[in-house]
């Protein structure tokens, strides 16, 4: 008996399906095992760091708003609060 190949271990792991017809094989990927896995490892890291970005891009807007045109906005100290969460 030989080792799985890459796509016997894709198989194996639901990620593949397979599709054999006369001499060719198919192999379709079944992609909702890896919008579980996103779901459940990236999805919540995703939506934490948009939400950041999204808070940063008003704190600036606010800022820039309130600045005189001459005065470059100060980035990297909105970038430091918004990272920390605040």
């Amino acid at each position: 008996m030989r080792a799985p190949g890459v796509c016997g271990v894709l198989e194996e792991a639901g990620l593949v399906a397979p599709v054999r017809k006369c001499r060719q094989r198919f192999n379709h990927l079944n992609a909702m095992p890896i919008q579980a896995i996103h779901e459940l490892w990236i999805g919540p890291h995703a939506a934490s760091a948009a939400a950041r970005l999204h808070r940063l891009q008003a704190e600036l807007e606010r800022e820039e708003r309130r600045e005189e045109p001459t005065q470059p906005p100060a980035p990297a100290r909105y970038l430091a609060c918004c990272l920390r969460g605040g």
